[in-house]
């Protein structure tokens, strides 16, 4: 994988929410494929190398989860696109190559940090900022 041209891949047609996030990307140099099938992202997978696969977690007959052994042992990540009423999360299932089902959901503006680092080893903002956003504030109960 080029590291100075990074790639994703979309699976499923749920996930256009998550497009104007990648058109801002793609202005940092990023390029994007959409898929509408689980058979054409393991085909596009078999074919080229992604450094993100994005996928629907309601694609047909669990779809989704026929990624992940493609996607084991690679330096790529995969993330399930879970959608709630406005909006959705993501959820972790291969980081770089290693399964991570058990980490929790991503609201997508933590995600598009987390993207911004998987793609490009940095954050679009700096560290404290993004730290900001996933740790509440605390308060004295004193």
């Amino acid at each position: 994988m080029s590291r100075s041209s990074p790639h994703v891949l979309l699976v499923g047609q749920k996930l256009k929410p998550i497009c104007p996030m990648l058109e801002k990307f793609e202005e940092r140099g990023c390029r994007w494929e959409f898929v509408e099938t689980p058979e054409d992202g393991r085909q596009a997978i078999v074919r080229s190398d992604f450094d993100v696969v994005l996928a629907d977690s309601q694609l047909d007959s669990g779809g989704a989860y026929s990624l992940i052994p493609v996607l084991l042992a690679t330096r790529s990540s995969l993330f399930f696109w879970v959608p709630l009423e406005r909006s959705g999360c993501l959820l972790p299932v291969v980081l770089r190559g290693n399964y991570q089902f058990r980490a929790a959901a991503l609201r997508p503006e933590i995600f598009e940090e987390l993207l911004s680092v998987l793609l490009w080893n940095r954050p679009m903002t700096s560290p404290g900022a993004c730290a900001a956003k996933t740790r509440p504030s605390r308060t004295s109960t004193h």
